[in-house]
């Protein structure tokens, strides 16, 4: 594989996103890293180092278009490179950014990371799209200055799936919160492929023994959850039983057994498992919280 580094037990491939704050909370659900902060006027509020020994496109997405103030969703990083991102004056809502590789010189036709149609323009790779299983920053910023809300809320999530590990630095003030004082940093370094389930146990506690997609039974007591690169079957991420259900298979977030792993809630005043709908205790008690992929 050119990306030996990527796929090591022990990752040298660290992302590291920075960005100027005052105050920050914590909370950590499952694999979701979710947060508050109150941000202070920086030259970037968030800077990624690409750490890799391979060169990554990073992906960063208001909405469907770029970051205010960059001409394009991609960005090349050479080892050790950086890239940094300054958020405007009255904040930015629904940010995303994740990091590519093997890609052409435009940042596309990527082995993994072409989760979203290119901008502009629209389209997937020859392949098709890759799954959305990539190692993940979210964000809304909020405002630097005036009356309006400064609260910023992020979140690194592998609830579907990672592929790159990576180290979230916090730069500020840390202690004013009311959940996670003195959080300096969020460690998804130990990420690693080698750790990705290949036999998980799918079934919801025995409930569902299989499935048919595309008519072809699939046993679901024995689930490899690594995603393949298509020409040479190299470990290119890893799908959670949620993504590998929901975004692999096609299967319904809300039907058995898949509604155990994805835990939607489209009713929380009347949830019931029987119309698609499971509550938090109940997603809690069941196989995701103590499944291969979640303790690996």
């Amino acid at each position: 594989s050119p990306f030996p580094s990527l796929l090591q037990r022990k990752p040298v491939c660290d992302l590291h996103h920075n960005f100027i704050m005052k105050m920050v909370s914590f909370t950590l659900v499952m694999l979701a890293a979710v947060g508050c902060i109150y941000l202070v006027y920086g030259a970037a509020d968030f800077t990624v180092v690409n750490n890799c020994n391979a060169v990554l496109w990073i992906e960063a997405r208001a909405g469907g278009g770029p970051i205010p103030g960059q001409s394009s969703t991609v960005t090349r990083l050479n080892k050790g490179q950086t890239v940094g991102y300054t958020m405007p004056e009255g904040g930015l809502s629904s940010t995303r950014f994740w990091a590519k590789y093997g890609c052409n010189d435009q940042g596309r036709e990527c082995r993994i990371g072409d989760q979203m149609q290119y901008w502009p323009g629209g389209g997937c790779p020859s392949g098709g799209c890759t799954p959305p299983i990539d190692s993940l920053f979210e964000a809304t910023w909020g405002c630097k200055s005036g009356s309006c809300d400064k609260t910023t809320w992020f979140d690194t999530s592998q609830v579907d799936g990672y592929t790159i590990p990576y180290l979230v630095t916090l730069q500020g003030d840390t202690g004013a919160c009311d959940n996670g004082k003195g959080l300096k940093s969020l460690d998804g370094s130990k990420l690693d492929l080698d750790r990705c389930p290949s036999n998980e146990d799918i079934t919801a506690n025995g409930r569902t023994q299989s499935i048919v997609v595309n008519g072809r039974t699939i046993p679901l007591n024995s689930v490899n959850l690594r995603y393949h690169d298509k020409f040479n079957n190299a470990t290119l991420g890893c799908a959670s039983p949620c993504a590998q259900m929901s975004h692999l298979w096609n299967q319904n977030p809300g039907a058995m057994p898949t509604i155990y792993y994805c835990c939607p809630t489209p009713n929380p005043n009347n949830c019931q498992i029987s119309q698609g709908c499971i509550t938090s205790a109940e997603c809690r008690a069941g196989p995701v919280a103590t499944d291969k992929y979640t303790t690996a």
